[in-house]
């Protein structure tokens, strides 16, 4: 809003600028005089300003929303005032040279506006496509997080742990392995529990990131394709009995009161479900 009232402002006073110019210039004619009120260069600046505006909506009504269906187009916004100041700078100095007006605003046009955003619109979903490809399979991704220590620690103790492998893709930095026990508690009708061991795995260097390994242990129902859940106290791998101890009464009280806001934990643990994130199982 304020861009715009500034534009309108400004538009409002350059207009008024020429139309004072033309004013004196016609009544000085009728006398049979002739006379220039604003130098040549300032009538330039002053219709410059008229096409630098006119190349600006241009570029607005290109990145419009109606536009934006091609959802790539929104990633693309920031060249608005890029193109626009490279447009800018590039028509200032061949003025001052003094190249042709046609040629300086219209050449550049061209080159700084038109080859950038059509290069952008012809380029950029190819390179998302390409990003959503994966690095290396998560076949390959398990095999690495594996030869982590701590991995093969939790492991040892739970040697039936399903694994999840997820954002193995080349837009990603690391790819995520996570290790997963699911059992009923019988404290609760109904009440169960996931331990999680997540650990990253650097997609440039294809190792594990063995200082972000990350525990959990949560509690959780299931109603209605929806589940309510409770974090309980992080277990260590220096006390594996921390992953048999039960939930207190406190967190007992939590979970039971715990509202379904979570999508739902049949087929994967909270942290994907709650990204809703395209995963493999190995």
């Amino acid at each position: 809003m304020t861009s715009m009232l500034l534009w309108t402002f400004a538009t409002i006073i350059v207009t008024a600028s020429l139309g004072v110019n033309f004013t004196i210039q016609t009544f000085v004619k009728m006398f049979g005089q002739s006379v220039e009120i604003y130098p040549s260069w300032l009538v330039e600046c002053h219709y410059a300003y008229y096409w630098f505006s006119a190349v600006l909506l241009v570029l607005l009504d290109k990145f419009s929303a109606d536009f934006l269906k091609r959802t790539y187009m929104q990633d693309l916004q920031w060249m608005v005032d890029k193109v626009l100041l490279a447009h800018i700078a590039t028509v200032v100095p061949l003025r001052l040279l003094g190249i042709p007006w046609q040629i300086a605003y219209g050449g550049s046009f061209v080159l700084t506006v038109v080859a950038p955003v059509a290069f952008a619109s012809w380029y950029y979903p190819r390179w998302l496509k390409k990003q959503e490809t994966e690095v290396i399979g998560a076949a390959s991704i398990a095999d690495i997080a594996k030869g982590c220590e701590t991995v093969q620690r939790f492991l040892d103790y739970f040697p039936a742990a399903r694994l999840y492998v997820f954002d193995n893709k080349i837009k990603n930095n690391s790819a995520i392995c996570l290790f997963q026990i699911r059992r009923k508690r019988h404290e609760r009708e109904g009440l169960m529990e996931d331990i999680l061991l997540q650990i990253p795995v650097d997609l440039k260097r294809l190792q594990p990131v063995e200082k972000d390994v990350k525990l959990s242990r949560y509690l959780f129902y299931e109603e209605d394709q929806r589940a309510s859940a409770f974090h309980l106290p992080e277990p260590t791998l220096d006390d594996l009995q921390t992953f048999e101890a039960p939930p207190d009464e406190f967190s007992l009280d939590k979970i039971d009161s715990a509202l379904y806001r979570h999508p739902s934990l049949t087929d994967v643990p909270l942290p994907i479900a709650a990204r809703q994130v395209e995963y493999e199982v190995i």
